[in-house]
């Protein structure tokens, strides 16, 4: 089946249950096969016209509670807006329910205003673009965030915030902005421990990313799986393993091919990436440290920019590389170079 849009590609289902694509621009001359397996058989394929892309249909054979059963699964759009949006799960499902933000009223204590939220005292929520402008249209305040609800009266609740993750609670001064507006935009999601609804992976070992955190060695137990704390926009689902190896990587200022040569720093461009391991070997492939300046409590942030691998190398003529992700979480490569030293 073929995928015009967006990337040009053909999806072909193997007799032996694999999943073969093809990504084919003929005006750029580009073309290049990828071999993908779940933890089940591809038994089918078709491409559906949907909001302006062409969305990937399978029907998947899964085993489950030792019993055979078959899936209607798609594929996810990979263009997504924050890492907390990001879904890269086999026969996933997500906790997603944003309620829409009419009304804030500022003060010495903050009460937000939105239809049907569902909210008691004592919830936790998350709140998300939710600013205020003064006169001039200027951005003056935002209240994204962890924050939890009292005071709960009708459509109305009081917010509160816990600067040390404890059990002190202060309610959200907004006092010097009482004369600034409030334009829309912002939503709320109410956090969970337990996502339930996964009937469907009983007995299965899964992985969560859950508001951008990864959770693995959860096992699905009475159609439910229990987090560490709670969490407002999850997804869960079986994990998969994306690997490139490269060709040797030839340089641009010389013909090397035959050369013996070690490589102890590699450079990888990357574009909204997180949690990759780079490597000579899959074996000896390593993950750089993550986070640099996120708030605590936050998920380290995606990187688009040219990430340096030192490595320990022996002496070889060949020099490709593996980029490896075991993460539900994105890896967009961009390009790949390696700093050479020659020997005899």
């Amino acid at each position: 089946s073929y995928s015009e849009r967006p990337y040009g590609m053909f999806w072909c289902v193997m007799s032996d249950g694999a999943l073969l694509s093809l990504t084919y621009l003929k005006q750029h001359d580009v073309w290049g096969w990828g071999r993908h397996s779940t933890k089940g058989k591809f038994l089918d394929v078709v491409s559906v016209p949907e909001d302006g892309r062409d969305v990937p249909y399978f029907i998947i054979r899964r085993r489950i509670g030792g019993v055979w059963k078959q899936f209607v699964e798609f594929m996810e759009d990979r263009e997504f807006v924050g890492i907390e949006n990001a879904f890269f799960v086999d026969c996933g499902l997500s906790l997603d329910n944003p309620v829409d933000v009419t009304a804030v009223a500022c003060g010495a204590v903050t009460t937000l205003t939105a239809a049907g939220h569902g909210l008691a005292d004592g919830d936790e929520l998350r709140v998300y673009g939710l600013s205020l402008f003064d006169d001039d249209d200027g951005l003056t305040k935002t209240l994204d965030g962890r924050y939890f609800v009292t005071n709960v009266a009708g459509d109305d609740f009081e917010i509160q915030s816990s600067f040390d993750e404890g059990d002190t609670l202060n309610d959200v001064d907004t006092a010097d902005f009482v004369a600034d507006y409030y334009d829309g935009g912002g939503v709320i999601r109410k956090c969970f421990q337990d996502i339930t609804g996964l009937d469907h992976l009983e007995g299965r070992k899964v992985v969560a990313l859950a508001d951008g955190n990864v959770i693995d060695e959860l096992v699905v137990t009475t159609g439910q799986v229990s987090l560490d704390r709670k969490y407002a926009l999850v997804h869960v689902g079986l994990s998969y393993v994306s690997t490139v190896q490269t060709l040797d990587l030839l340089n641009l200022q010389g013909d090397d091919i035959g050369k013996t040569k070690a490589a102890p720093l590699l450079f990888i461009r990357v574009r909204e990436t997180r949690g990759i391991r780079i490597g000579l070997t899959e074996d000896d492939a390593y993950e750089t440290e993550p986070r640099q300046f996120e708030d605590y409590g936050e998920p380290p942030s995606l990187k688009t920019e040219l990430l340096d691998f030192p490595q320990w190398t022996d002496w070889d003529k060949e020099g490709g590389i593996f980029c490896i992700q075991e993460y539900p979480l994105p890896m967009t490569l961009l390009g790949t170079t390696t700093e050479q030293n020659y020997g005899g």
